[in-house]
């Protein structure tokens, strides 16, 4: 009897130490699953250690209740099955949860090649981190989170730091559409930036009536109207999604229309601000009614027959666990686009050679407004000076920047120096496009352009785009302010600009052919 007790003791205590054995073998390898997840996507968790810093304390609040209820509300699903909430110990091969995982750390890579908006590199981070949970999370509860899970994804970057570098594209996409539906009803007006400059006023499209808000909450809607029917998540909801966004555009467009048409062309402003919060609640509340309606044509998700329990006996093996983490790490190996590929070109070189045509030169302070706009910027280099040339006289301003949200439209800076924009036409001054201004009831004038290597524009929104994109990896912006009133057709104009831009290309091409060949 004795002998018996002692072997049982002995068997005990060897699946005891098998069991620790295996414990510990199991936090080293889901840690390393995990470090090597969080190494692949270190630059969005850089962002995001970014943006935490420069947050308000609400915003944090408010993230962190946003995770706090996602936790709470899986726990409570598992407890309405009256079951433990159970998470496997070890990893389980399940192909919804690995794609979403590889299939948003590939489409984060694929769009950093094409597009530079950090919001966009977070949300894919957050998705395919739930992707990853899914791993270890019992699969019906996982399922149910999904909806939720991709919600707050979308929530993520916007809470951190809303608006920033998404607002001013969106307000100058607003404007762009408006000023053509106006040339479409032949009333005369042209857009740059977030405003739009009309024969009789200026329209200001500001941050609320860019549509950012509305897009913002109309996503928020859908995402929680689909996770609260428990909708899936397939191809017909991902067109109801694109739809809905078209129409809370149209919604937004259509307002901001009618609000400039009552205030500057029927010259209606009092009634214009009657209407202004109206329509926009109208145009909101009919997109997401439409919204609701067409998802009632998604089909709901049904019941996951897999039990719990089963899933957890069926784990990954170590095998398979190493090439789990082997395949992780290979997402390193994924070129990624030199985001510092060329710096921004001195204005003191392109300065320098305008002096050489007899351009007269001296350096003066920029406003309280442009030094705190330029500041702290690694990427741009700024440059204020007086000149004379000729009969003309007054100041340039030279920014230099390799990422398109240190431009802007100058005449946000005439009008907040206190110069009343009259007009604003596009002109071609020696065959290349330049935005030309009339100031002060025609007493000065003005122009500006951005240029890049291969391009000259006068329209902020190509500047943008070209820089989403990363077509052009460093554009110049000259803004010309003169102090008398002056036609582009003026010989001494046209000189003035062309040895501009012809010093730009030649500072530029010599950067670029620089950087090639210390790259070599």
């Amino acid at each position: 009897m004795r002998n018996l007790v002692v072997m049982q003791s002995k068997e005990l205590a060897l699946k005891i130490e098998n069991s620790s054995g295996r414990s510990r073998r199991n936090i080293w390898l889901n840690g390393a699953i995990g470090s090597a997840w969080i190494y692949v996507n270190a630059s969005s968790l850089g962002w995001l250690g970014i943006a935490i810093e420069q947050t308000s304390t609400f915003n944090l609040i408010l993230l962190s209740g946003v995770a706090i209820g996602l936790a709470g509300w899986l726990i409570w699903q598992q407890l309405q099955q009256k079951t433990s909430f159970m998470v496997a110990a070890q990893p389980v091969a399940r192909s919804l949860p690995l794609i979403l995982m590889f299939g948003s750390a590939l489409s984060s890579i694929g769009l950093r090649w094409s597009i530079e908006i950090e919001a966009i590199e977070v949300i894919c981070f957050a998705i395919g981190t739930y992707g990853l949970i899914g791993l270890w999370l019992p699969e019906s509860t996982w399922r149910k989170g999904l909806s939720i899970a991709v919600l707050s994804s979308f929530i993520l970057p916007f809470v951190l730091q809303f608006g920033v570098g998404l607002g001013f594209p969106v307000r100058v996409l607003t404007a762009n559409i408006v000023e053509h539906l106006l040339e479409g009803w032949q009333i005369a007006a042209i857009s740059s930036h977030d405003i739009i400059v009309l024969e009789n006023g200026i329209a200001h499209i500001d941050l609320p009536c860019s549509g950012l808000k509305s897009l913002w909450t109309g996503t928020f809607f859908l995402l929680g109207a689909t996770w609260i029917e428990g909708r899936k998540l397939n191809m017909r909801w991902m067109l109801i999604c694109l739809v809905s966004l078209f129409l809370l555009i149209a919604a937004n467009v259509s307002r901001v229309s009618l609000l400039v048409i009552l205030t500057y062309v029927m010259h209606q402003p009092r009634l214009g601000e009657m209407l202004h919060l109206p329509l926009g609640v109208i145009g909101f509340m009919s997109a997401c009614g439409l919204t609701w309606a067409m998802l009632q044509t998604v089909p709901k998700l049904g019941l996951v027959k897999s039990s719990p329990k089963s899933e957890i006996d069926r784990p990954i093996s170590l095998a398979h666990q190493a090439i789990l983490i082997f395949s992780i790490l290979l997402l390193t190996l994924i070129p990624r686009p030199n985001l510092t590929a060329i710096s921004p070109i001195s204005p003191s070189t392109i300065l320098a050679e305008a002096a050489k045509a007899q351009i007269q030169l001296q350096s003066i302070p920029m406003t309280s407004i442009e030094s705190e706009f330029f500041a702290d910027r690694k990427d741009t280099l700024a440059q204020k000076e007086r000149f004379n040339f000729g009969n003309l006289s007054g100041s340039l301003l030279i920014v230099s920047s390799t990422s398109w949200r240190s431009h802007h439209a100058p005449e946000l800076c005439f009008a907040g120096n206190g110069f009343k924009v009259d007009t604003m036409q596009q002109r071609f001054i020696s065959s290349q496009p330049t935005r030309w201004l009339s100031l002060q009831s025609g007493q000065m004038s003005a122009t500006y352009w951005f240029q890049s290597q291969h391009q000259t524009t006068d329209d902020f929104l190509d500047r943008f785009w070209s820089g989403i994109t990363r077509q052009q990896s460093s554009w110049v912006m000259v803004s010309i302010l003169f102090n008398q009133s002056k036609s582009p057709d003026d010989l001494e104009v046209r000189t003035l600009v062309s040895t501009i831009h012809t010093n730009i290309d030649r500072a530029i091409n010599q950067a670029i052919s620089h950087n090639s060949g210390a790259n070599t």
